[in-house]
């Protein structure tokens, strides 16, 4: 191949199955290539089309962090360089090598922008696509709606429309309401940790999310509401199903988890990240396993 040249090409593992189809440039196309992201990064839509009408196979080439220009469209929120990208073919499910495999979809899904999320679905975005860590498009609308300070400010206003509505979207076009990511967290898990809205709740209720089912830590959503000291989610929960008295698998029920822990698991989230919650879960059962050894130490002592 000559300097420059872009193509597609598959892999395939031994006899296994072949991987998706991928896109790269010969080494001495790297300088073109950085123009090309630069050109979507500062918005420049006429320079990008400039380049693509030459190299149209280069759509999908990665930077050096591994994201494409599609992903640094919807990372500025410009819907006519989102167009643009997407009419010159780019895949909208081509994941970042480099940020935890995260789509197009999912940045904009958790911006709220809901124009660009309708843009991607109708050129074949999935909702169902996980990340690395087993989140999927879903589950990135709803931590968006959260207080854990992972709402972004950067979507342009042209790109908005609110996590509601990129919530309606995703359910309306069957996304999995009970997909765990890699703790065990189904996507009103992860609403109910990092402070979600009620009415987003609400939404993933009303399309059968399972309020019995239970994480890793064998907690269900109504314990984690109960660790957050969220009494209005409980209150929702409950309405739907969930029982206050049921005991997860370290036998804490939500009402006893609730009592024993000052801090917030969406506090703990905003604090120090979703590792910070998971301690603040652990410390809690930590504490109860004590106190019921505590209890129990008590009654022998009285029998003695």
């Amino acid at each position: 191949m000559a300097p420059g040249d872009s193509f597609h090409f598959r892999v395939q593992r031994g006899r296994g199955q072949w991987s998706t189809t991928l896109a790269a440039t010969t080494k001495d196309d790297q300088a073109p290539m950085v123009a090309l992201h630069r050109a979507i990064s500062q918005g420049l839509p006429h320079r990008a089309r400039k380049f693509l009408s030459q190299r149209p196979l280069a759509v999908d080439v990665p930077d050096r962090a591994g994201r494409t220009a599609l992903l640094l469209a919807v990372l500025r929120g410009d819907v006519e360089l989102v167009y643009l990208l997407l009419n010159a073919g780019a895949d909208p499910n081509h994941a970042a090598e480099g940020a935890a495999n995260r789509t197009p979809l999912m940045l904009a899904a958790h911006r709220g922008a809901a124009t660009l999320c309708r843009a991607l679905r109708d050129r074949g975005a999935r909702w169902d696509v996980p990340d690395r860590n087993g989140c999927t498009a879903l589950h990135y609308a709803v931590a968006g709606d959260g207080v854990a300070g992972l709402r972004s400010a950067a979507a342009a206003p042209a790109s908005s429309g609110g996590t509601e509505e990129v919530v309606r979207m995703a359910l309306e076009d069957g996304a999995d309401v009970h997909v765990p990511d890699s703790y065990g967290w189904t996507p009103l898990m992860r609403a109910v940790m990092l402070g979600a809205r009620t009415n987003i709740l609400a939404l993933l209720l009303e399309a059968g999310a399972d309020v019995r089912q239970l994480d890793k830590q064998g907690h269900s959503a109504a314990h984690l509401a109960a660790l957050g000291g969220r009494q209005d989610v409980a209150a929702v929960l409950a309405r739907s199903g969930a029982d206050l008295r049921t005991k997860s698998r370290h036998g804490h029920s939500a009402r006893e988890l609730g009592r024993c822990w000052p801090l917030s698991l969406a506090d703990g989230a905003n604090k120090g990240g979703i590792e910070a919650a998971l301690a603040v879960a652990a410390a809690a059962s930590a504490m109860l396993k004590k106190r019921a050894a505590r209890r129990k130490q008590d009654e022998l002592d009285d029998q003695i």
